[in-house]
């Protein structure tokens, strides 16, 4: 899926340099960071980016608990996921929000997440059945304390997902 989006991005003659195209064993946590800086760096204000995401996800226990519906944090699992300590090689709902609401003051953004079992990458989005697939929950070490603090559900301004997900996944 991931070679089909640049195929299609190309042909619509957005710029992509193959620097920040990440497949397989290059589509690492922290390649991704410096894929994100690189394109914030090379990006004006008022600039739209496009940042796309095929891959795997799954949830961990949500950490510090920030109200989330199912008390889980939605990730998507990078090459280098590690299960054993499953924040290496992912990005959980809540870092994820805070790139892209700091990137949105200056930038239209479009995401577009085609991830089995992330939900949708959607924090507090209540399920239809109550029940949802995922590539695995995790559990995380107790003492660790994440940065956000945030208790919106809403995607920051400026920010458009387009998402693949279950039809039970979601509302």
């Amino acid at each position: 899926d991931a070679q089909l989006l640049v195929t299609a991005l190309r042909r619509l003659q957005i710029q992509l340099p193959d620097k920040r195209i990440l497949l397989d064993a290059n589509a690492t946590r922290a390649a991704f960071d410096w894929a994100w800086q690189d394109m914030l760096n090379q990006a004006q204000p008022g600039d739209t980016l496009i940042l796309t995401f095929s891959g795997h996800g799954g949830q961990v226990p949500d950490i510090p608990p920030l109200g989330e519906i199912d008390q889980s944090d939605e990730m998507l699992m990078f090459h280098d996921f590690n299960p054993i300590h499953p924040l290496q090689g992912s990005i959980i709902d809540d870092d994820m929000y805070n790139l892209l609401e700091k990137a949105s003051i200056n930038y239209n953004i479009v995401l577009v997440v085609d991830a089995c079992h992330s939900s949708g990458a959607t924090r507090s989005q209540a399920r239809q059945s109550g029940k949802i697939r995922n590539g695995g929950r995790y559990k995380v070490q107790s003492d660790l304390s994440m940065p956000s603090q945030r208790e919106d559900t809403e995607l920051p301004r400026n920010v458009t997902r387009i998402s693949g997900v279950v039809s039970d996944s979601l509302k």
